[in-house]
């Protein structure tokens, strides 16, 4: 398909969504820990409101869940593509793993510190 011939404006943003959405689909079919994490995040967002106390804290409590998503897709793409170029054990690439789940656990440190640190803030220390 040429330049020319591929899809602009609107059409292009609802192509675009087609294949944000065949991303979810696929990561929740193929990725256990992409499941477990939208499960949790599932359950987590109504307690947003009920751990903020603001809508700044509300954003920054669902934002925090939704970063975590993102780092599980990152580390899932970056884990299914080095698979697919070298499937064989190679030291650089279990190093490379291993960066993606220091990612992944580093954003759930994140999401845990804000929810303690803004439940502490409006619960505990009232």
């Amino acid at each position: 398909m040429s330049n020319k011939d591929k899809p602009t404006g609107f059409p292009r943003l609802v192509k675009a969504l087609g294949y944000s959405l065949n991303g979810l689909r696929a990561a929740w079919v193929h990725e256990e820990a992409f499941r477990l994490e939208s499960i949790v995040t599932l359950f987590l967002m109504p307690a947003v409101f009920l751990v903020g106390d603001s809508p700044l804290e509300y954003l920054i409590l669902a934002l925090s869940l939704f970063a975590l998503i993102v780092a599980e897709l990152f580390n899932s793409a970056i884990e299914g593509l080095c698979d697919h170029v070298n499937p064989t054990h190679h030291a650089l690439i279990g190093r490379i793993k291993d960066y993606c789940a220091a990612a992944v656990f580093l954003a759930i440190l994140i999401v845990i510190t804000l929810w303690i640190a803004i439940g502490w803030m409006n619960w505990i220390s009232l």
